[in-house]
């Protein structure tokens, strides 16, 4: 029964899809993957001398924001945008032609768009040169604490894993403070409910009010008892706030609120 549903969605998904496709066609357009797909297609599949020879007079410098979050199909088309960079007519005499790449393996979060952080970490090693970038100039040093250690402890390789297919976090890519320590510490706590979770189990409309008693009751303490104005006070949750149902929390207080 499973496989015959199965069947039944995957020739719906193939009906829509199909349509769509239709549709853009009639209309003329195309959408992000479009973009990406089509560009790739022309750059690889096509002698693509004379792209590279009208995008030369224009192309000095390419930077890549959000490396991290780079697909193959992506990293292809830069390849070849800048394959000519250095040679042939593509030499710009004493002019220093460059590409730089920004990214960190830690905000990964576009896998469903297909970005891979493995492609990141072969740009690292084809670019060859890394400046580390590990001052951050907007939080405050207990905020920064907090975030270096949680990313030691849940980036980690497991028992019998595959390093190349996950994120490690070493003493290198620890965050360091500019700004100087202010406010009352602990700047940042943590409200779990996963005890609750496991103890019982709760209805979403009954996770949701537990959710908010609690977190109402921490920010009421520390505007108590720490004399923490509540205009200081930023509650972070892993899912949207609208939904009040998560079992990590965050509650961040300093000067001005922000996180890295």
């Amino acid at each position: 029964m499973l496989i015959g549903r199965i069947r039944h969605l995957v020739a719906i998904a193939l009906q829509v899809i199909a349509r769509y496709t239709a549709e853009k066609d009639r209309r003329g357009l195309l959408d992000y993957d479009d973009l990406i797909d089509k560009t790739h297609s022309l750059l690889a599949g096509i002698d693509p001398s004379w792209v590279h020879y009208k995008l030369d007079l224009g192309l000095d410098h390419v930077l890549i924001d959000e490396a991290q979050d780079t697909s193959e199909k992506q990293w292809g088309i830069i390849k070849r945008l800048v394959s000519d960079f250095a040679a042939g007519a593509g030499a710009r005499g004493l002019l220093k032609r460059t590409v730089f790449a920004v990214g960190d393996e830690k905000q990964s979060i576009y896998r469903f768009r297909g970005a891979d952080v493995s492609v990141f970490q072969d740009m690292r090693a084809e670019l060859g040169c890394e400046l580390p970038l590990g001052t951050n100039f907007r939080s405050v040093p207990a905020v920064l604490d907090f975030v270096n250690a949680l990313a030691a402890a849940i980036l980690r390789v497991p028992p019998g894993g595959s390093p190349s297919h996950w994120t490690r976090f070493d003493p290198g890519q620890r965050l360091l403070p500019h700004r100087s320590a202010a406010g009352p510490a602990p700047a940042v706590r943590l409200v779990t409910f996963v005890d609750e979770h496991d103890q019982r189990e709760l209805r979403a409309a009954e996770a949701r009010e537990l959710e908010a008693r609690v977190l109402a009751g921490v920010v009421e303490r520390l505007h108590a008892e720490d004399g923490i104005r509540y205009g200081d006070i930023a509650v972070l949750l892993r899912a949207p706030a609208k939904r009040m149902s998560t079992d990590l929390v965050s509650v961040t207080y300093c000067d001005v609120v922000l996180w890295p």
